[in-house]
């Protein structure tokens, strides 16, 4: 794991932008011109992608990259790695208030 960590402290992944207009060309049906026009991608203007590897330590990108290789070791030695249901405790996403909801007579006795 060390010898991972300093490799990802001097290794930095390069950020990844996504692009929110992009070029593209086609040929005109009645002519057989080509010609380009650039489309917007409104898709990219708010969009909030999950963490990278820019976005992390490079302790986290160490200990996922030794994770790949022993989860690629049980893969080539046919071991079944089980899996795991995520745990979420009652407490963690408590329900929040609309509004809507109305209170039964019969649930206050």
């Amino acid at each position: 794991v060390a010898e991972m960590q300093a490799y990802h402290a001097e290794n930095k992944p390069a950020p990844i932008k996504y692009p929110t207009t992009i070029t593209r060309s086609l040929v005109e049906e009645l002519t057989g011109q080509p010609f380009e026009y650039e489309e917007i991608l409104p898709v990219f203007e708010n969009y909030h992608a999950d963490k990278k590897p820019t976005d992390v330590s490079a302790d986290t990108r160490a200990l996922a990259e030794v994770l790949v290789r022993l989860l690629g070791r049980a893969d080539d030695a046919d071991v079944s790695v089980p899996r795991v249901e995520p745990y979420f405790f009652p407490g963690m996403f408590p329900p929040k208030a609309t509004g809507r909801a109305k209170v039964r007579p019969s649930a206050i006795a």
